[in-house]
This record gives structure tokens, C-alpha cells and sequence, in this order.
């Protein structure tokens, strides 16, 4: 399990069903999809696949906030507030792996107290949950995001995100689990019948993007990042 997340972090992916792209290599690729294929399987893998945690959510404050101009997540106007819950002996996921930056040796992590209601919870666990998400809810990409979705993957054509705001019409949250994030991060898929584009870009694996009810910071302390194997140690055989 800890090579399955490893290899997740490090390799980025752009694939299509059709048309051009800028793949991994081939080897390289087959790896990763049997890993994940014996994980999707594996029972130690609960974490793998959970719901979003709303017991006692955690961020970890590192780095600068995303740029809006070319990620496929909401953005509120003070920035995206987004959670996860542990990874084994970690306290939060950001403290292990996370789709964009460096890990440091240390991170701040706050823990947060949930909404006194129950939110609901929009689930994304697989790639085609993502691609229902953006056909039940379209928007056109921005300019900016268009150009370097293009360059990243070589197509070019319409790109589509979320209507973030539509979205918050009916559910206040939306979480991508770590095993859809390793499955759907960076992998491009046509929308329709190929007249568009889509894909998953700028969220980290367990993140819970709140769009409405907000938790509320109730601690905050520095911790240790972990590799995989060590924050795994004792779950992954």
C-alpha cells in the first residue's frame, strides 16, 4: 500500500480515450495500475476509499494558496478551505502526500470543529464520478486554464470545470477520496462525445472542498511529515 501511494506522488499521468496526450511511460503506467488494482481489492484498504471526515476534520497550512486561474477546484473569495482526515500514523494526509508542492520536514496542521449541522456530502471516488460532475454541473474553463491545461496535455479545445456554484445549490461539501484522486488526478477525459475536455487538477487526495457550512479551527500544533512507509507502518503488510 505505501509503494501504491508512493508511486501516486511522484507520477503524474495525463491520458486519454481519444486524441493526444502526454503519458507516462507505458511501464511506468502498468505499475501504477496494478497497485492501485490489488489496493481497490486489498480489506487493510479502508482508508483507501472513506468517506470524507467530518468528525474531527485537518488541514495543514503549507505553501501559497492554489492560483485560480487554471484549477479545477472552488475557490471562495478568503480562499479555499479544504480538509482530510489521518493517514495511519499521520495526523493529516497533506502531511504524507499532496498533489502540488514540497513536503517540508514540519507543517502546521489545524484541527477543526465540523458544522453543528450535518453537511451533505457530495462523494467523488472515481473517475467517473468526476466526469458525472462536471456533465450534471458544466462551466467553461477560463482562458488561463484552458492554455495550460493545453500545454500540459497537448489538447486543445474546449475545457470544462464545475459550476462550483450551482454545486453549492444542493450539497455543501465535496470530498475526492485518496483512491479516486490517485485514479482521476491528471488523467483528461472527454465530456460528451468528445466535444470537450476535462480533468481533475489542483486537489489533494482525502480533500473535502466545503462550499457553504464552514468548521472552525479549534487547535492548531506543528508536526512531522512522514513517507508513506512510516505513516503506513503497521496497516500496509
Amino acid at each position: 500500500m505505501a509503494d501504491a501511494v508512493q508511486v501516486c506522488a511522484f507520477n503524474s499521468t495525463y491520458t486519454a480515450s481519444q486524441g493526444p496526450a502526454v503519458p507516462c511511460s507505458s511501464s511506468a503506467r502498468e505499475r501504477e495500475d496494478a497497485l492501485l488494482d490489488a489496493l481497490d481489492v486489498d480489506p487493510p484498504g479502508s482508508w483507501w476509499s472513506r468517506a470524507a471526515e467530518l468528525a474531527r476534520p485537518r488541514t495543514v497550512v503549507a505553501g501559497d494558496p492554489p492560483r485560480e486561474d487554471w484549477l479545477a477546484v472552488p475557490l471562495r473569495r478568503d480562499g479555499p478551505l479544504a480538509t482530510t482526515g489521518d493517514l495511519g500514523r499521520a495526523a493529516a494526509v497533506g502531511l504524507v502526500i499532496r498533489e502540488d508542492g514540497p513536503l517540508w520536514d514540519e507543517d502546521l496542521v489545524r484541527t477543526l470543529t465540523p458544522p453543528p449541522i450535518c453537511p451533505k456530502v457530495l462523494e467523488v471516488r472515481t473517475p467517473a464520478d468526476w466526469l458525472r460532475l462536471v456533465e450534471a454541473w458544466p462551466e467553461a474553463a477560463s482562458k488561463a486554464t484552458a492554455e495550460i491545461l493545453a500545454r500540459h496535455t497537448g489538447l486543445d479545445g474546449r475545457w470544462l470545470v464545475p459550476r462550483w456554484t450551482a454545486v453549492a445549490e444542493q450539497w455543501d461539501a465535496v470530498h475526492l477520496s485518496i483512491g479516486a484522486w490517485a485514479r482521476s488526478a491528471g488523467v483528461v477525459q472527454p465530456v460528451g462525445e468528445g466535444s470537450a475536455w476535462t480533468m481533475c487538477a489542483g486537489w489533494d487526495p482525502d480533500a473535502t472542498f466545503w462550499l457553504t457550512a464552514q468548521p472552525t479551527v479549534a487547535s492548531e500544533q506543528v508536526l512531522p511529515t512522514l513517507t508513506p512507509a512510516e505513516a503506513l507502518d503497521g496497516l500496509a503488510g
